[in-house]
């Protein structure tokens, strides 16, 4: 193996454990919370609050539309893929509750239709009170205050960033500067063990959201990767890792990261 050039890799102190999604189709709300818990502690120095995966899938999946451009009210009631934007929008838009107040809950699901079974909580509308939690968690800063309970507010804002195979600086210098990147991809069902198969040509399209934390550049560039954080738990990949060979960027897209500017007292 080439001599290592470049080293960022932000899996340390402030990364939040892998989460697990389980059978549902809820990888942009793990990419989204992972970014945010990360920028929370890091802007913190401590960690303040696991934030709620279904609160953010719920309003993900509500952002849905119809093919007429109305909102779809049986989205929520699907395991269904969201947008990113839709999800950090959200996030935005109406905060996020703690996993104390809205905890992670695999259901049962109809594999034909998608719709969730009776009783799944993922199914569900989240309870008065997490949603009086999220308030606090707002992007404005008085309103935030304004709606603070027991938890204490932090500021998001968002922004797209023009990442492509080649043009990766934007992705590597949000990285550098200590910022996870959350994107998607089109996997071909390609993710096995610690790195990505050589080729999806021929393979069923699927598409899968990620979290970019970090890369790797020697002095032969064949060995360049980034180094992705999954949502299926520590058992993939390398403790839930893997490494993606900077090629592979022309499966990614919709790149994104979240900013924490300030602490709300």
């Amino acid at each position: 193996m080439a001599p290592t050039k470049t080293f960022i890799d932000l899996r340390g102190e402030y990364m939040p454990p892998v989460y697990d999604q389980g059978k549902m189709m809820s990888c942009t709300a793990h990419a989204v919370a992972g970014a945010f818990e990360f920028q929370t502690m890091r802007l913190h120095r401590q960690s303040l609050f696991s934030p709620s995966r279904l609160f953010l899938w719920y309003n993900a999946r509500k952002a849905i539309t119809t093919p007429t451009g109305s909102p779809d009210p049986q989205a929520v009631k699907k395991n269904i893929g969201t947008y990113i934007r839709d999800a950090i929008k959200s996030l935005k838009d109406k905060g996020v509750c703690s996993e104390e107040d809205w905890s992670y809950e695999v259901g049962e699901y109809n594999t034909k239709t998608l719709r969730f079974l009776n009783g799944a909580k993922a199914a569900m509308t989240p309870p008065k009170l997490a949603w009086n939690h999220a308030l606090g968690h707002l992007a404005t800063g008085e309103t935030a205050r304004k709606h603070a309970s027991r938890l204490l507010a932090t500021g998001t804002s968002y922004h797209r960033l023009n990442a492509t195979e080649t043009n990766i600086q934007p992705l590597k210098e949000c990285l550098s500067k200590g910022h996870p990147v959350i994107f998607g991809m089109k996997t071909y069902g390609l993710l096995r063990g610690s790195a990505i198969n050589d080729s999806g040509e021929g393979l069923r399209e699927a598409r899968h959201s990620l979290l970019a934390v970090g890369y790797i550049e020697r002095d032969e560039p064949k060995y360049n990767v980034i180094i992705v954080r999954n949502s299926w738990s520590e058992r993939f990949g390398q403790k839930g890792y893997f490494y993606m060979p900077y090629p592979y960027l022309k499966l990614c897209y919709d790149f994104w990261i979240l900013n924490l500017p300030q602490k709300i007292n």
